[in-house]
């Protein structure tokens, strides 16, 4: 059954529909905002994989030349490795979703979003993530929320939803967000010397406008929702908990407050490996695996616990810093001897290594991908 459902939002029509295309996927949702055209799917394996400890979600967005009338450059004439820009849409479609999935749900999940048209105004990049919401929210896959994802701009002071490309050449902010009627998930955000009030006021907006789009997938989502697969939440195993509880809660402080990353690590290990030795079964015990990721989970959780209590109760962090202090900090240039920039930059135990290179105007970037040609001197 074909269902369609429009609204018009900053001035321009958006367009969701399902069960025209790709009808063997557990979710599928097209959006159409303006010109630019994009097909999400959500599909879920049928089975469970054993000995996951991890949820194993693939997020993918590709973009086509032919979806904005373009022959790809280069000699091959054929469409190459993912762009920066597609890599980076996938990220910003996973990071909101990843945390609403049930803690249990280990089934291989893949959502899919294709650019089927790209217009000269709308990036992409929000009706995908509109539409990989909307995709899960429709499916028997365990997601039970509905999302909205939004672009908001600043020119001339006045906030802009969903600029377009133009637009945002002349904005001081680009602020992409995504999240729910209740909350913000995600934030990611550019933007020109904008005052804190502006920028929380970019923020309120964006969650109204979340707040429009997540009824629309609700509106969607009462005539074409399948019946969700239910996730059995897994009863903790509070004897082991109070049992390992009981052993290293008296000793987890010091291990923390251990100064350097690798002892810290290594005084921790052994604390868990003390605690544990008499609670796992034989190692050519079937269960052994499964019993030591057990304990490994429930020791992280423990160790948490702990230091959030530090935090808050004595003001000391992991290492024994305090909340504003921070670790001895360093650098150096010239570290490169033939190199045209370089150096060195350390803080604590971490350290970066920076060379710069400088060119002529031939050895600019061309950015060649759905908009129009541009080249940036710097990358």
């Amino acid at each position: 059954m074909k269902v369609t459902i429009e609204r018009e939002i900053a001035g321009r029509k958006m367009i969701l529909q399902t069960g025209l295309l790709a009808k063997q996927a557990n979710g599928a949702v097209t959006v159409q905002y303006g010109d630019s055209l994009i097909l999400a799917t959500a599909v879920m394996d049928s089975k469970e994989k054993e000995g996951l400890d991890f949820f194993p979600l693939t997020v993918d967005y590709r973009e086509k030349y032919y979806a904005s009338g373009k022959i790809p450059g280069g000699f091959f004439k054929r469409e190459a490795r993912p762009t920066d820009k597609e890599t980076l849409t996938c990220r910003i479609i996973d990071r909101p979703i990843r945390p609403m999935f049930p803690k249990e749900f280990k089934r291989e999940t893949q959502v899919m979003i294709s650019v089927f048209s790209a217009d000269e105004h709308n990036d992409p990049d929000i009706p995908s993530m509109i539409g990989a919401f909307a995709a899960l929210a429709i499916s028997d896959i365990p997601f039970d929320v509905s999302m909205g994802a939004v672009r908001i701009g600043l020119v001339d002071g006045q906030l802009v939803v969903n600029p377009t490309y133009s637009e945002l050449e002349l904005s001081d902010l680009n602020l992409t967000m995504a999240g729910t009627r209740d909350a913000i998930m995600m934030v990611e955000s550019g933007a020109n010397k904008i005052s804190e009030d502006q920028m929380i006021a970019a923020l309120e907006k964006g969650h109204e406008v979340i707040g429009e789009i997540a009824e629309v997938i609700d509106e969607l989502r009462s005539q074409a929702q399948k019946e969700k697969l239910v996730v059995v939440p897994e009863e903790p195993n509070t004897e082991l908990i109070e049992k390992l509880k009981s052993r290293v809660q008296s000793k987890l402080h010091d291990a923390i407050l251990v100064k350097e990353k690798s002892a810290r690590s290594e005084a921790l290990s052994t604390l868990r490996d003390e605690a544990a030795a008499d609670l796992l079964p034989a190692e050519d015990d079937p269960g052994y695996e499964a019993a030591v990721k057990e304990i490994k989970n429930i020791f992280h959780d423990l160790e948490g616990e702990e230091m959030r209590r530090m935090v808050l109760e004595e003001g000391l962090r992991a290492d024994g810093r305090g909340p504003s202090d921070i670790r001895p900090i360093s650098s150096e240039v010239g570290f490169v001897p033939k190199a045209h920039g370089s150096a060195v930059f350390t803080r604590g135990e971490t350290q970066s290594l920076g060379t710069t290179t400088l060119g002529t105007s031939t050895d600019e970037l061309i950015i060649d991908n759905l908009q129009p040609e541009s080249r940036r001197h710097y990358y």
